[in-house]
């Protein structure tokens, strides 16, 4: 019974130390909101100048075209990565400009782009078909041709299709020579030597496929991600358009109308999947 006395004393005690913190000195509760008030005002000034200063960044970066304005006359073409871009103009020369990690700069190449036909991309970097049939790559480093023996492979190209992080040309002899990043589909020893007579292209984002002039289908890249087909691969037959979802995923249509999928479910590489499907057609014809 003492012991329950004196909890409810203390308990008053404090009671009436907390009003007195409060009522008896509000000036001293004041100062010191008002202080923890400016503290959080200079720390979100701090915050808001660092995102500033990204900003200004990002800001450089897609302004950049400012410093090559005057030079964008007569452009016939115009083809981006993830953060740059590039205008091939009438007298087949090159001007890129946005970041120089993605291609925004040909400052390394700038001599070799002369006389170009066609320009292409993937999401990280360019390269440029020249009237002699060769090829020219920047931006990413893994992404651009390093290999003398793939260099000296890239002759009389027609087309090239681009990955998240490689490329694939079409040769006039439609024979295909890849290159870049092997996850992003750069490597394909493996399928090599069905990779001929080749009539089309269609890259994926980690994947390629092509269809032969027979009408079927050869892939390669990441098996998950539409570079195994095997799965369907009997039904792949009479192809006549292959698209690409652009997330992991292929679509066939044959000629019969109907439809073949591969790859990611997630990525409508199931058609029975009630998943997101976009139709991001990616394939190259030759001309």
């Amino acid at each position: 019974m003492q012991f329950v006395k004196f909890y409810l004393v203390l308990r008053r005690h404090s009671l009436r130390m907390h009003l007195r913190e409060w009522f008896v000195r509000p000036k001293l509760h004041e100062s010191w909101y008002n202080s923890y008030v400016a503290r959080r005002r200079r720390a979100k000034k701090n915050d808001c100048e660092e995102v500033q200063k990204q900003l200004l960044g990002v800001q450089q970066v897609v302004g950049s075209k400012g410093k090559v304005q005057n030079q964008l006359n007569d452009v016939r073409q115009i083809c981006a990565t993830t953060l740059a871009f590039a205008a091939l103009l009438g007298d087949g020369s090159i001007v890129a400009w946005g970041d120089p990690r993605f291609g925004g700069s040909t400052r390394r190449v700038q001599s070799q782009l002369q006389g170009v036909k066609q320009v292409f991309s993937n999401e990280l970097a360019f390269a440029a078909v020249l009237e002699s049939g060769q090829v020219v790559t920047w931006g990413n480093y893994h992404s651009c041709v390093r290999s003398p023996l793939i260099q000296n492979q890239l002759k009389d190209v027609q087309q090239i299709s681009g990955s998240c992080g490689a490329f694939a040309a079409l040769l006039q002899d439609r024979t295909v020579v890849t290159w870049g990043s092997a996850s992003s589909g750069g490597d394909s020893r493996s399928v090599q030597e069905r990779l001929k007579n080749v009539h089309e292209i269609c890259a994926g984002r980690y994947a390629f496929a092509a269809i032969l002039s027979d009408r079927t289908v050869v892939t390669w890249g990441l098996s998950k991600l539409g570079g195994n087909s095997k799965k369907v691969q009997d039904r792949l037959q009479n192809v006549q358009q292959i698209c690409s979802s652009r997330c992991g995923a292929f679509a066939a249509i044959l000629m019969d109308g109907t439809l073949v999928t591969w790859g990611d479910p997630e990525c409508g590489g199931d058609r029975l999947h009630r998943g997101m499907f976009t139709g991001s057609c990616g394939h190259l014809r030759t001309l």
